[in-house]
């Protein structure tokens, strides 16, 4: 996993600066924009599906199913040959699926957390505030409700991450 290249992707991938339309200062929407997906209702909107409402409020479609993580996940489990860590029972799979999916979304969120700075400092990836993120991230999804669960593991089966035929 390099953060460096979730860093960069952050950027297009959330679309950080502001369509024409918008006369805000691209500070100001970048800022804005990354207080709503990271900050707003459980702070996790950013590796979920979701859209704005009329009022600018986030709604989730769908709960941990978001492209660029799970593009992540994918490209270090192939392309890093990291196919063992999965283990060999689907039980085993699915659980080590999910700790490298909230690992990601922890690595996307300290990315997300350095655009929201004028200055765009770079940290190396690590420090506790990463560690709380990924704890908390675990902590939701093994509270999923049942249809969210359901809903997830079927997102999961949907990669075959355990071969690379893609």
């Amino acid at each position: 996993m390099n953060p460096y290249n979730t860093r960069k992707g952050v950027f297009h991938v959330y679309q950080l600066f502001p369509p024409l339309h918008i006369a805000a200062p691209a500070v100001t929407y970048r800022k804005h924009l990354i207080e709503k997906i990271t900050k707003d209702g459980d702070g996790l909107a950013f590796m979920h599906i979701y859209s704005f409402d009329q009022n600018g409020q986030v709604e989730i479609k769908a709960k941990f199913q978001n492209v660029f993580i799970m593009c992540n996940l994918i490209h270090f489990v192939w392309q890093g040959l990291h196919q063992d860590f999965l283990g060999e029972t689907e039980e085993q799979q699915i659980k080590n699926l999910k700790f490298m999916w909230a690992l990601f979304d922890a690595v996307t969120f300290c990315s997300l957390d350095k655009q929201f700075e004028v200055q765009v400092k770079v940290d190396s990836f690590g420090r506790m505030g990463s560690n709380h993120k990924f704890l908390y991230i675990l902590s939701v999804m093994n509270n999923l409700s049942g249809d969210e669960r359901v809903q997830f593991h079927n997102f999961l089966h949907s990669f075959d991450c355990t071969s690379n035929t893609g």
